[in-house]
């Protein structure tokens, strides 16, 4: 009998040692007004146990780790996967605010405190994210590429697969909404449609590449072949957007960058070497008409090569060989 009573208070001391100490910390809730604190209490808060901050209950501590639960936490946190968790008091009512890792879900629970007791009032889970995604979409339906480009960067947490459907979407509205304006000869019009697009994120570190190499790995990693074929001559009319909207030195910068990483691109030797051309630089855009010629030629397409450019290259000093 002895030893059954022994085992019985070793069973309890361990239970009650057990429970103890898997209390963690308490997260206090903000601006709790002293006249809602119940006698003996200095702070309230959201109980926490274990290594995963699991919710036991709202109360407040007597001494390190020893707290007195006033109210446990029902089915509200049965799926409870916070990772940050904070606590707020407004008008009587307390919510506790918490987050998923690796995701953009929030979640808040409400709760009424009278001084005496909680009572659960409702939850409320919120994906920014998803609205986000919503807006973006929304925005790029109004042709507002920018404001589109804005509202996608705020998504976080998204494979990279459909970051780059986002990514050539934007563009490929951009382009198009682009392409229109051009025809219409708005072209300042044309260029802030293309410069919206190159405000999302993977957009930008397109043009940010520092040469080809850098620029083709982003294009491999992230678009399929169909959407990289695309890029090159959407970016290559960006420049011709530019050139055509008197943004010399940006159109030259464009296409250049376009040079490196299509070099067999005619089209965009033709905007560098008219704009180096405009802003008095002939004999710099000498090379670039060259160029163009050359891969114009060779492609069947001498028809196609502008009058301005044969006439500006027939002035082409020539070279006359040394005396021997």
């Amino acid at each position: 009998m002895k030893k059954i009573l022994a085992f019985i208070l070793v069973s309890c001391s361990f239970h009650l040692f057990s429970q103890k100490v898997t209390y963690t910390g308490i997260i206090l809730v903000d601006s709790l007004p002293e006249e809602m604190l119940p006698p003996g209490a200095s702070e309230l808060g959201f109980i926490t146990a274990n290594e995963n901050n699991q919710p036991v209950g709202f109360g407040y501590e007597i001494s390190e780790l020893n707290y007195k639960i006033i109210a446990k936490f029902g089915s509200e946190y049965n799926d409870f996967k916070g990772v940050d968790l904070k606590a707020f008091f407004r008008n009587d009512t307390i919510f506790f605010w918490s987050h998923v890792k690796y995701k953009d879900l929030q979640t808040f629970n409400y709760y009424n405190w009278d001084s005496k007791k909680l009572t659960f009032l409702e939850s409320e889970t919120i994906d920014p994210s998803q609205e986000a995604a919503r807006d973006g979409e929304a925005a790029l339906r109004k042709g507002e590429i920018r404001e589109a480009s804005e509202h996608y960067n705020k998504i976080k947490y998204v494979p990279a697969s459909t970051e780059a459907k986002t990514a050539f979407n934007i563009l490929g509205v951009a382009h198009y909404l682009g392409m229109e304006a051009f025809k219409a000869s708005s072209y300042k019009e044309a260029v802030e449609d293309m410069d919206g697009a190159f405000v999302y994120h993977l957009n930008k570190s397109l043009l940010d590449a520092e040469d080809e190499f850098a620029y083709n790995k982003i294009v491999m990693a992230s678009f399929d072949q169909k959407q990289a074929d695309s890029l090159g001559p959407w970016i290559a009319n960006y420049a011709l957007f530019l050139y055509k909207a008197d943004s010399l030195e940006k159109a030259i910068n464009i296409a250049s960058f376009v040079n490196r990483c299509y070099p067999k691109m005619p089209e965009a030797y033709l905007v560098r070497g008219d704009a180096l051309y405009d802003l008095k630089k002939e004999e710099e855009a000498l090379p670039f008409y060259d160029k163009y010629q050359a891969l114009m030629t060779n492609k069947g397409n001498e028809s196609l090569i502008p009058p301005h450019v044969t006439e500006r290259l027939s002035k082409k000093p020539k070279i006359k060989p040394e005396d021997e």
